[in-house]
């Protein structure tokens, strides 16, 4: 039974969100006991952080699917249910946007030093990572892992008031038989 002050403890605004990728083949998650956004040693050798996203637009994912229906026999109702299949997927929205951001979302495009534009090659070229986002609420830090995803960059969007913003699609994909990890809030590192 949850106590009163595991509850209070529990509960976390997810303000401030840092957006890591690493190799899907790397072991293991960022050790929220010991990690510190502002301490690049804390950050781990295989993952690198994605940059800055949009603080208007926060990641935002979607279950597509997945309704469970139940069955019966000619005698019974409600025998077993059954559920369907589902995907995931959500969106990121770069600030960002430089050579790094495009070699993380696109792997069949071309930076041009000269020009510093980036050529996208084909409009399906994503490229695979192992996620995790850490979320801050003051002195709290939770967040989730994607065990594997794909990450593909789409066209950019402007406003009269905030950051050119770069849309990024994300694909939840099963690695290992394991889709998502859940790290709930506890106490940052001082």
């Amino acid at each position: 039974m949850t106590t009163l002050e595991e509850a209070d403890n529990a509960l976390h605004i997810g303000s401030t969100t840092h957006f890591f990728l690493a190799p899907v083949a790397t072991e293991g998650w960022i050790d929220l006991s010991t990690f510190k956004f502002t301490d690049e040693s804390t950050w781990p050798e295989n993952w690198t952080w994605f940059g800055d996203t949009s603080s208007e637009n926060l990641p935002e994912f979607e279950e597509d699917g997945g309704e469970m229906t139940m069955k019966r026999t000619a005698d019974r109702k409600n025998v077993r249910a059954v559920a369907e299949d589902s995907s995931l997927s959500g969106t990121i929205n770069s600030v960002a946007i430089t050579k790094d951001f495009f070699e993380k979302t696109n792997s069949s495009g071309k930076w041009n030093d000269e020009t510093k534009s980036y050529t996208v090659m084909n409009a399906n070229g994503g490229k695979e990572w192992k996620v995790q986002f850490i979320t801050e609420d003051g002195d709290s830090q939770g967040g989730f892992g994607l065990y594997r995803a794909q990450l593909k960059h789409k066209f950019p969007t402007n406003s009269l008031e905030e950051f050119q913003e770069m849309p990024v699609g994300v694909s939840v994909l099963e690695s290992g038989g394991k889709l998502y990890e859940i790290f709930t809030p506890r106490k940052r590192a001082s």
